[in-house]
């Protein structure tokens, strides 16, 4: 028997029930965007003005000098500005009790409009305090949100940090670093007040292989009021596109890289993120300025300069853009066949 001839027809039913599976999944992502849009309109038409947008305000309060192996309390707020009276007097009532030196970052979000029954997650990381739970999940329902904090401080002095992050549908819209001394004996009657990092422009890095999914997420944060920096859209022609990146960088709040199979493979990608690293390196950019994703599976082999940053993986991928890529993948195994059999009837290869 022909091994190999065997082989291409097993190979051509595996195709056949791939193809068929890609098409489905084409034919329910077109029924399914269809159902959405009626269940959108009338939504549209039962919502209040009032409630369709909101610019919320975020508040953290935390204690920023404590004693050892001791635990302690941060407070995080999400709020609209007629609560804004109700965290200033909390702020003042903690103060007041002399147990901990305080220390408050508030912000308004004056560029983030939220609907409601948007997703919020909060998440938390600290290599130096042990948290009680590091992530927080909730939509916005009320206009008033408070989440407690509880942590455990190590048993030696020094400072430590605990990184906090704010996310909107899965998309990146506040971060800041809390930063708090371990002493002895902590001092309680000084109060500070520090700014904190806000994203308000995202500088996005891409394959143009993946402009289905950048697209998609770019569109979610223009719909935030968050400015988004892509080069397909922001790049004139005949401009010197290298400066013009660099520059672009600089203003930018977060470099988001979007990272694939296709990402992987591009050298213009590669020194996106290098110039990243440099401008963290140099001091212009904070240590948590780059924000890379991912959502193939398995994960792309990480570059060996980001080996160090945690890669998130990007929930709620259209179901329209999986499955093109579930098509190209059977396009690409068909490429494969046709070689396998090129190569077949060229050598008449037989055992």
């Amino acid at each position: 028997m022909v091994v190999l001839e065997k082989l291409l027809v097993s190979y051509d039913y595996i195709l056949i029930v791939e193809g068929i599976v890609a098409t489905l999944s084409i034919a329910l992502f077109f029924i399914n965007f269809i159902l959405k849009k009626k269940k959108k309109k009338k939504k549209k038409k039962k919502k209040d003005k009032k409630s369709k947008e909101r610019r919320p305000y975020v508040s953290i309060i935390f204690p920023s000098e404590i004693g050892k192996n001791a635990s302690y309390t941060a407070f995080i707020y999400l709020y609209n500005w007629m609560f804004k009276h109700l965290i200033e007097n909390e702020k003042n009532n903690m103060i007041e009790s002399g147990s901990e030196n305080y220390t408050d970052i508030s912000k308004r979000l004056t560029q983030l409009l939220v609907e409601e029954g948007d997703k919020f997650s909060i998440e938390l990381q600290s290599d130096t305090f042990k948290l009680m739970r590091e992530r927080i999940d909730f939509s916005w329902w009320t206009d008033y949100n408070k989440f407690e904090i509880d942590f455990i401080s190590p048993n030696e002095v020094g400072e430590g940090e605990i990184f906090v992050t704010i996310k909107v549908n899965n998309l990146l819209v506040f971060r800041s670093v809390l930063t708090i001394v371990i002493e002895e004996e902590p001092i309680i009657d000084k109060i500070e007040h520090i700014k904190s990092a806000f994203i308000r422009k995202v500088f996005i890095s891409y394959s143009r292989k993946d402009l289905k999914v950048v697209k998609d997420y770019t569109e979610r944060y223009k719909a935030l009021g968050i400015k988004v920096f892509i080069d397909k859209d922001n790049i004139m022609s005949g401009e010197i596109w290298e400066k013009r990146l660099s520059q672009e960088m600089v203003k930018s709040d977060a470099f988001q890289l979007f990272w694939s199979n296709s990402a992987s493979k591009s050298e213009y990608i590669k020194s996106e993120y290098k110039l990243a690293l440099k401008l963290i390196k140099e001091g212009i950019k904070g240590q948590y300025y780059i924000f890379p994703n991912y959502w193939e599976e398995p994960m792309p082999k990480c570059p060996e300069e980001l080996s160090h940053i945690n890669f998130y993986k990007l929930e709620n991928i259209p179901f329209f853009i999986k499955s093109l890529y579930s098509v190209n993948a059977v396009i690409d195994k068909l490429l494969i066949r046709l070689k396998i059999k090129e190569i077949s009837d060229k050598s008449n290869f037989t055992i």
